[in-house]
């Protein structure tokens, strides 16, 4: 199984939460693999 593994940090919380729900959807969709992503709100 290959998994993506994203590890990003954006200074917007809003825009974090937008990318932690487009994955899923992305994800369901068969549009981009699995995804482990890390991130961090300063």
């Amino acid at each position: 199984m290959k998994v993506r593994v994203l590890e990003a940090e954006y200074e917007d919380p809003y825009y974090n939460l937008a990318v932690e729900e487009a994955i899923p959807i992305a994800v369901g969709r068969g549009l981009v693999d699995p995804t482990l992503r890390f991130w961090r709100n300063r």
